[in-house]
């Protein structure tokens, strides 16, 4: 609480008007070399210039702040986005974000009336003709304790009468950060004629037009993922892997999801596999003891159940993930 007080505190000292009207700021970095004056620089680095790249990325309706290294031998070239700009990138690509339950409720409650040119239709009988009436889900169900509006997510449509139907993280956006990087990755890598910068940074730091590209930290959501993550003592069943999917993206999350799936299937393994040991070493180490054929079929029941069951638990955060159809 210490670190996220600290985090939060240097915040606060720095004036920041972009993150006061969007709930966040600067999230990558692309870092240009700064040549010297007798120093022998290819076509490629003459063509792709810091002018030529900063061209591209503010065409895009990205926002930069540059500044020196502190032995004045590199650029670093803050990127951000704006709300707006990102939101129209996920429109453009069909980005999916999760829906709101609350919203979803309230949503299928109004239900939707036919509007043609901007008024309600009617039939012959003047009553208004729907699309589809109100509708209303039961919350309780027999075979899932999951409510019928949870782990709802749909393709992004930058439309205000839609805007209350996404989840509204704690910065107060419907993107968490993650999210951020992966559309102004898509911006940067997007063509001319698509919005985009049109840049191929991986072939632009191996051709040397610039040193690194890479996403920054925001160290107040750091901060209180590590209060959730970093417990000294935590079952691994326990562990709360949606923080570090939230914070570091879908498949670091679904690493620790597989790690904690693998760690706590090996308790019983360990469990049996003392028992036999034990009588292994009770006939003095004879490795044909009697307890060896029992732990051999167990370990073979052990590894077809871990793996159906990971089956089932993989199914079952893909679709909690919105993840599903997804390798």
């Amino acid at each position: 609480m210490r670190r996220i007080a600290l985090a939060l505190a240097k915040r606060k000292a720095i004036k920041d008007d972009f993150r006061a009207r969007n709930g966040y700021s600067w999230d990558y970095v692309c870092i240009f070399k700064v040549f010297d004056t007798d120093e022998t620089i290819s076509k490629i680095q003459n063509k792709h210039s810091m002018k030529h790249i900063l061209t591209q990325l503010s065409d895009a309706g990205l926002e930069t702040k540059l500044f020196y290294s502190a032995m004045k031998k590199q650029v670093f070239c803050k990127i951000r986005a704006a709300l707006p700009r990102l939101c129209r990138e996920a429109d453009r690509i069909n980005y999916k974000l999760k829906l709101d339950p609350m919203g979803i409720a309230n949503y299928l409650a109004e239900g939707k009336k036919s509007i043609v040119n901007g008024t309600v239709e009617k039939d012959e009988n003047d009553n208004e003709v729907w699309k589809w009436k109100p509708v209303y889900i039961p919350e309780g169900s027999l075979l899932t304790n999951i409510p019928p509006t949870e782990y709802i997510y749909a393709k992004f449509e930058d439309k205000p009468h839609l805007r209350y139907l996404y989840k509204v993280w704690e910065n107060n956006t419907i993107f968490r950060g993650v999210d951020r990087l992966k559309l102004i990755g898509s911006i940067v890598k997007a063509r001319k004629s698509e919005g985009g910068s049109f840049l191929d940074v991986f072939r632009l730091q191996r051709d040397g037009c610039i040193d690194s590209f890479y996403p920054l930290h925001d160290f107040v959501e750091l901060r209180t993922i590590e209060e959730k993550w970093l417990i000294v003592f935590q079952m691994p069943w326990n562990q709360n892997v949606d923080v570090a999917k939230d914070y570091f993206g879908e498949k670091i999350g679904y690493y620790f999801l597989f790690l904690g799936h693998y760690t706590t299937w090996l308790f019983p393994a360990a469990f049996v596999g003392f028992l036999c040991w034990i009588d292994v070493a009770a006939e003095d180490n004879d490795p044909n003891a009697n307890s060896m054929p029992v732990f051999a079929v167990f370990m073979a029941l052990w590894s077809t159940f871990f793996l159906e069951y990971w089956k089932r638990k993989e199914s079952t955060f893909a679709m909690k993930w919105g993840m599903s159809g997804f390798e």
